[in-house]
Formats: C-alpha cells, sequence, structure tokens
C-alpha cells in the first residue's frame, strides 16, 4: 500500500497542473518543460504539445459560461486554443498580449495588429508598435514612425505626428516632437502643439510648463495662465 501511494506521488508530482478546470473539465499541464491540455472526455490523452502557455481564462469575466481561452506556443508560434484545444486563433504571431479591455495585441512580421475579445482579427499588423486600449483609444506607431491614436473601430483618429506619446494621466497624455512637449486629451484631440521644452503631467486644473528655462503654467485647455517668466516653481497638485 506504502508503495503504490509513493508511486501516485511520483506520478502527480512530474505533471504539474498550471490552471484550474474549466467548464468542460480540461486543464493545462506540463512535463518536461512542455505543456498539454488534458481533457476527461478523451480520458486525459493529449494530441497537442505546446512550448509555452498561459493558464485557461474566460475572455469575459463578467460571463464566466463564455469560452475559455489560452495563449500557446506552438511550433515557436503564438495562438490562442479553447479548453477544447481547439485553435480559436491560428497560431502565426511571434507574441501575443493579455486581453486588456477587450483586445490582445498581436506582433506578425515586426508589425502589430488588434484582435478582440471573440477572438477575430479587427486589425491586421500594420503598426511599428502599438499600445494597450484606454478608454476606446489607443496610441500606435505608423510607418513613418511617428505615433498618433486610433479608436476601439480602429478608426484613425490621429496620424502620426508625434516622436512619442506619453501614458495618459488624469485625462491627458503629453506629446515631443523635435525636443519640444505639448499634450493631447484622452479623446486624442490635441489641446497644445509641443512648443514647450517640458512639460509635466496634470496634476490639477493647472500645470507647470518650461520654456527657455523659464517657468510658467497652463490650463486644461492648453492656454497660459502665467507665462514663463520664472526661474523656478513647483507644481501644482504637489
Amino acid at each position: 500500500m506504502k508503495k503504490l501511494c509513493l508511486l501516485s506521488l511520483v506520478i502527480m508530482t512530474s505533471i504539474l497542473i498550471m490552471g484550474c478546470s474549466s467548464k468542460d473539465n480540461s486543464v493545462l499541464v506540463m512535463k518536461d518543460n512542455k505543456y498539454m491540455i488534458l481533457q476527461e472526455k478523451d480520458k486525459f490523452n493529449t494530441n497537442k504539445v505546446y512550448e509555452d502557455a498561459n493558464p485557461f481564462a474566460s475572455a469575459n469575466e463578467k460571463n464566466k459560461d463564455d469560452e475559455y481561452y489560452s495563449i500557446v506556443n506552438y511550433d515557436n508560434k503564438y495562438g490562442i486554443i479553447n479548453d477544447k484545444n481547439q485553435f480559436l486563433l491560428e497560431p502565426k504571431y511571434d507574441y501575443i498580449s493579455k486581453l486588456y479591455n477587450d483586445f490582445f495585441i498581436v506582433k506578425e512580421n515586426d508589425k502589430y495588429g488588434y484582435v478582440n475579445k471573440n477572438f477575430k482579427v479587427v486589425q491586421k499588423p500594420v503598426y511599428l508598435d502599438a499600445k494597450e486600449f484606454m478608454d476606446g483609444v489607443a496610441f500606435v506607431q505608423f510607418p513613418n514612425n511617428k505615433w498618433g491614436c486610433i479608436s476601439n473601430d480602429m478608426k484613425v483618429l490621429l496620424e502620426g505626428k508625434y516622436d512619442e506619446i506619453f501614458p495618459v494621466v488624469n485625462s491627458y497624455a503629453r506629446t515631443e516632437l523635435n525636443d519640444k512637449w505639448g499634450f493631447i486629451n484622452k479623446k486624442c484631440e490635441v489641446i497644445i502643439e509641443p512648443k514647450y521644452d517640458y512639460v509635466n503631467n496634470f496634476y490639477s486644473k493647472f500645470t507647470k510648463v518650461v520654456l527657455n528655462k523659464k517657468v510658467g503654467y497652463i490650463n486644461e485647455k492648453g492656454e497660459e495662465i502665467v507665462k514663463p517668466d520664472f526661474e523656478f516653481g513647483q507644481r501644482f497638485g504637489y
């Protein structure tokens, strides 16, 4: 009896369970650095081996009965499978991000695009880089190496024109072009074109700007409430 128990323990520890059971009683497991899907209905037989895989998750946190998925690496390309071990998204990508705000970011041939939570390609990889959607807007790097914005229905809101667009802070994002700084809002509307040597993020209705080593302040409309005239100045919202 002790030998049987010991043998069972060895078998159990040789297979590392990486995820919880799904609605179809499937689990993700790893053995010898390879990932497999065990399915009760198939008497725990495996027919695909993956180089990498994420634990099963639901694409709709509000509806746990939705299809479960896992991002997997198959033959050195990434795809997405369901808990029946079927591909929802063919393994042809160099990278697939985690699902965030209903979209995956995918990379193919050094270009980036988007796949929605229904595993449909809604934007073929055409961008040099792409960020996650926030409030229905994502920053993307266009083929001209400049950054702009698209909406979550993949319409261009702002053509590539900036060297950099920084993350949104309190509804505003700083922009940079030719070492000058400006702002857009979270809807990708231009508040002020880059003209300052530096700008702080908005932490109140006003923010600090620097021009020719002088400090001034602007409001959320991009209007100068105090022209740059001071050698030093704290930021609002300190």
